[in-house]
């Protein structure tokens, strides 16, 4: 036998017990840093885990992660339907109307003095905002007429409209839109209605408050005279009045006045299920009112409710 031969055994036996060894120094290594690790985590959930022990139940709270944010489905949220002026107008009157139109029932207490900005160059015009409940509208009534042959950015601020069911509002546009050289539009004012005039609309359109006898399990309803309604709580929602003054938005009459109203406590008035057809053994009249009598009456709360 070769003489390298010979001793090539004993020498790789020498290798092999020193890599033995050094496999030994690395396992150890590895459990130290696994230790390490476990006593890091363990001192990080003691961090954020609490527990409560009562009547010999431990309970344990965890910190919870923040929800991520999403975005409502389309029919969720408050849009603009129509604008005036629209973007890009040239020659608008100085006094011109500025309106939004809503495709939702907006919470007036969410609107402030920045809800719009109209601005020219910088230079903001005063105005204030109107809220007309009916239409849906945002009114910007001007403090005073804007500058003549000047271009203006109306702009809204989302986060102070809000739908009256809590939706938000996404998305707020911005127009531009420039002055005429000054020549005023012609304003039409109508008539101040007066209870007179909203009497007879609820004597025509809500006649089931106005009955000298019920039908058969009819409740008696109160009639809808000034005293019983003006500064006086519903029956259904005692927090609020059936007019308010001053607040078409929080009087339960303009609530159950308009139908898709989706505020409301009970049904709209008359109900969805009345029909002149019904035999019910006496003559009542009552129908849905119209947009223009609705609108009579929100004017009419808004000046004041005055008789």
């Amino acid at each position: 036998m070769p003489r390298n031969l010979h001793h090539a055994g004993p020498k790789r036996l020498g290798h092999q017990a020193a890599g033995s060894k050094r496999l030994g120094h690395q396992a150890r290594a590895s459990l130290c840093r696994l230790a390490l690790v476990a006593l890091l985590a363990t001192f990080v959930s003691s961090s954020v885990v609490s527990c409560a022990v009562e009547n010999g139940v431990a309970e344990q709270d965890t910190v919870e992660p923040d929800p991520v944010p999403t975005v409502p489905p389309y029919g969720a949220a408050v849009h603009v339907r129509d604008i005036y002026p629209p973007s890009g107008a040239q020659q608008v009157p100085t006094n011109t109307p500025i309106y939004f139109d809503f495709d939702a029932y907006l919470d007036p207490s969410e609107l402030s003095s920045s809800t719009v900005t109209l601005a020219s160059g910088g230079v903001a015009a005063p105005n204030r905002v109107q809220y007309e409940m009916v239409s849906r509208r945002l009114t910007v009534r001007l403090l005073r007429p804007l500058e003549p042959e000047l271009r203006y950015e109306l702009s809204l601020d989302p986060d102070t409209i809000r739908g009256v069911d809590g939706s938000p509002m996404l998305f707020a546009p911005t127009i531009r839109f420039t002055t005429g050289d000054g020549t005023a539009a012609t304003e039409v004012h109508g008539t101040q209605p007066t209870w007179e005039h909203v009497q007879h609309v609820l004597d025509e359109g809500c006649g089931c408050h106005r009955l000298a006898e019920y039908p058969p399990n009819w409740f008696a309803l109160p009639a809808l005279d000034y005293e019983r309604i003006v500064g006086q709580p519903s029956l259904r929602s005692p927090t609020r009045d059936l007019v308010e003054p001053y607040l078409p938005s929080e009087s339960v009459l303009m609530h159950k006045a308009i139908p898709d109203y989706p505020e409301r406590v009970g049904t709209a008035m008359p109900p969805p299920w009345w029909s002149p057809e019904l035999e019910l053994g006496v003559e009542i009249s009552a129908r849905p009112l119209t947009a223009n009598e609705l609108r009579m009456i929100e004017v009419w709360i808004a000046a004041g409710a005055k008789r």
